[in-house]
């Protein structure tokens, strides 16, 4: 950081990334070069094999300069590394002469390919199995070595795509004063000739996303994520490699605070602050465990087979006719009427008991199912969770707009809003829940709104649009995630939404705020560190494999509480920092002399502060800072701020009343992806329910 700016361009790639990518060409290399030089040596000064073949000479001299290229760039790779090596993360300046080995190393490239053109041409006209006499082995050689020089030389080519940068053409200093403005205004496009990174965003979301259909919900939630991601990615001159050193020196800072009893604590101390409730955790599983199997069923069948994977299959059979899974029923769901039978088998429930499956998934739409629950007393409203691409552009909008409830006004995640809002129509078009209780035969079954993860979210909003009209209604949240409602909407669904969160989830702690924290923590850990990348990541890489804690990272100790004014003085001095950064390497390394890192050199931050100014109305309303809903249920690790001495061993849990301030900044720890799993959530809430039972035996 920042990224490396060579051929008159910025890439997506710093200069100190190519130590590691550079020891495992060096070693491929030289390992080619032994074996290459081996298998000549043999064949040349032994028994001279290739004096029965046509174009002996040229077969040498291919031989010789392929060599001679070999050796050339084992040089340069190790000249490469040793420089990338160099200096931190922010200080560039030992590595001021990358650029210029990279012009030698596309020289080199550029010979590479010309040589084996000259591979290929020798192969064509000399090697024809009809007609040559060399020996077959000399043939196979010769086409084994120019095979493998065309796959190195196009893994390079990959390489260079990967990082490149649609962006670069831009002027750095231009870009970083520009940057929101260009966000917002895309007349600074025509100005500057560029493509702005909302519209590089929408072209990247719409080519990862080809196989959503074009609807008018589709061009919506494409431009509504674009702008989001542009926002989110394109604030600070970082590359992919930064983050990841980063994200290891903070999960060590995570660690230690842990170790003493602590929790990293949000910029924003704002939250929701409520008594906890009087019923006891435990009283509270059972009923959670309950409907969370119909969360999980609503993922169909193949999570049920992840879960059954001996006799899954037959138990299903039980519920429909085996042969037609494979091409007779069609019905509502194609060939795959197996989610139906799931929903039956893992909820025990009959025909007349499910009054209502779709399975239609699009933007903004999402599979759900209405039954009766004879044994619970409840009509059961289960959503599904994110399982396609519709659904993570549903996610990935979570800029928050407006809903009004009660005549409250509130704010909430304005994809999974739009989800619940489309559900509820359905509910009232098709007059489901009516339906379900006629089905019931009772007036005091409650009403009852599940899911997990994206269903998790949309079933607490839901709840949050049906009380008015159902007030029995009870909403069970699984994983939902982090950003999803306001302070008023928190406290509107306390008495009747139970969010369940297991350790560190990742997902129920992400929302734009927490992103914007951890972005601050990463640009702390930038400027404070004095340790180079590649060490910081060959230090994860052993303590992550030999789970050595004792790691001296001296410098991640000053993990202090992040205020607003941190927040506003570490990115000002950080933009000092980067901020001047020209093309020339020669202008960079003056700078750095200027500055000393501390930030001294000239900062003209005019188009920041009419962008900020923009953005100030926005800011005075607080009401749109977006929490996780209603009352918090977290299920935690028992080692919890311990740290083990082993990684093996089975964990048990503890559930617990949380605070949503608990929630505001991320967890970096291996855990916080697989906590996210409904499986896991699953077995920790049994295992807790278990050990209760044991203890009052």
């Amino acid at each position: 950081m920042p990224a490396l700016v060579a051929f008159n361009r910025r890439w997506a790639v710093g200069s100190d990334d190519f130590a590691l990518p550079g020891i495992v060409s060096l070693l491929t290399r030289f390992v080619w070069m032994i074996a290459v030089s081996i298998i000549f040596i043999i064949h040349f000064t032994g028994h001279n094999h290739f004096e029965s073949c046509q174009g002996e000479q040229k077969t040498i001299v291919y031989f010789s300069g392929f060599l001679f290229i070999l050796i050339a760039t084992i040089i340069l790779e190790i000249l490469i590394i040793y420089v990338s090596s160099r200096g931190t993360i922010v200080n560039v300046y030992p590595r001021r002469h990358i650029p210029r080995l990279l012009y030698i190393r596309l020289f080199l490239y550029i010979i590479e390919i010309i040589w084996s053109v000259f591979g290929i041409f020798i192969v064509h006209s000399h090697w024809k199995p009809e007609s040559s006499a060399c020996d077959g082995t000399i043939m196979n050689i010769i086409l084994a070595v120019v095979l493998l020089s065309w796959f190195g030389l196009i893994i390079n080519l990959i390489a260079v795509c990967v990082k490149f940068d649609p962006l670069g053409h831009v002027r750095e200093k231009e870009k970083r004063k520009l940057h929101k403005r260009i966000l917002r205004k895309s007349s600074v496009r025509s100005v500057f000739n560029v493509e702005t990174p909302k519209a590089l965003w929408e072209r990247r979301c719409r080519g990862m996303c080809c196989c959503v259909k074009g609807d008018e919900n589709a061009r919506e939630a494409f431009k509504d994520v674009s702008s989001i991601f542009a926002q989110v990615f394109e604030d600070h001159d970082v590359v992919a490699s930064d983050i990841l050193a980063g994200l290891t020196v903070i999960q060590q800072q995570q660690k230690r605070l842990r170790l003493q009893g602590l929790m990293p604590q949000s910029s924003r101390t704002d939250f929701p602050e409520f008594n906890s409730p009087s019923t006891p955790e435990i009283n509270i599983l059972p009923t959670a465990v309950h409907f969370l199997q119909y969360a999980l069923s609503s993922y169909g069948f193949l999570f049920y087979l992840f879960d059954h994977l001996s006799f899954g299959i037959c138990k299903l059979c039980l519920h429909k006719d085996c042969i037609c899974c494979c091409c007779g029923n069609q019905e509502d769901e194609g060939c795959t009427g197996y989610n139906t039978a799931v929903i039956k088998e893992m909820n025990n429930l009959r025909n007349d008991q499910i009054i209502y499956i779709t399975h239609q998934n699009k933007i903004y739409e999402i599979p759900f199912f209405v039954a009766v629950d004879h044994d619970y007393k409840a009509v059961v409203i289960s959503l599904r969770g994110t399982l396609s691409v519709e659904d993570a552009l549903t996610d990935a909008n979570a800029e928050s707009t407006v809903m009004i409830v009660d005549n409250q006004r509130m704010y909430a995640h304005k994809g999974i809003l739009m989800v619940s809002r489309n559900i509820k129509q359905i509910l009232d078009q098709e007059k489901l829940i009516e339906k379900a209780y006629e089905k019931a035969k009772s007036k005091d079954y409650e009403l009852v709104i599940t899911g997990h993860s994206l269903g998790g979210g949309a079933a607490a909003i839901l709840a949050i649009l049906l009380k008015p009209q159902w007030p029995n209604v009870q909403c069970y949240a699984f994983a939902s995630p982090g950003g999803l409602v306001s302070s008023v909407a928190v406290e509107y669904s306390r008495s009747f939404v139970t969010t369940v969160i297991l350790g560190s989830d990742l997902i129920s702690r992400m929302s734009l705020e927490s992103l914007d924290d951890i972005k601050l923590q990463l640009i702390k850990v930038f400027m404070e560190t004095d340790k180079s990348k590649i060490k910081l990541l060959t230090q994860a890489c052993i303590n992550g494999m030999c789970g050595d804690d004792s790691a001296d990272l001296n410098d991640c100790d000053r993990m202090a509480v992040i205020t607003d004014e941190d927040n506003q003085n570490y990115f000002e001095q950080y933009d000092h920092m980067i901020g001047d950064v020209a093309f020339d390497a020669e202008e960079n390394s003056s700078l750095y002399q200027r500055n000393n890192y501390h930030g001294n050199g000239d900062h003209n931050s005019d188009a920041d502060d009419d962008v900020d100014a923009s953005f100030a109305a926005d800011d005075e309303d607080e009401n749109k800072f977006l929490y996780l809903p209603g009352q918090i249920l977290w299920i935690k690790k028992i080692s919890e701020g311990i740290e083990r001495s082993s990684c093996c061993g089975r964990r048990h849990f503890v559930a617990t009343w949380a605070k949503h301030a608990d929630f505001s900044s991320i967890l970096v720890k291996p855990s916080m992806i697989t906590d996210h799993i409904p499986h896991n959530l699953m077995n920790a809430m049994r295992d807790i329910i278990t050990n209760q039972q044991l203890q009052e035996v």
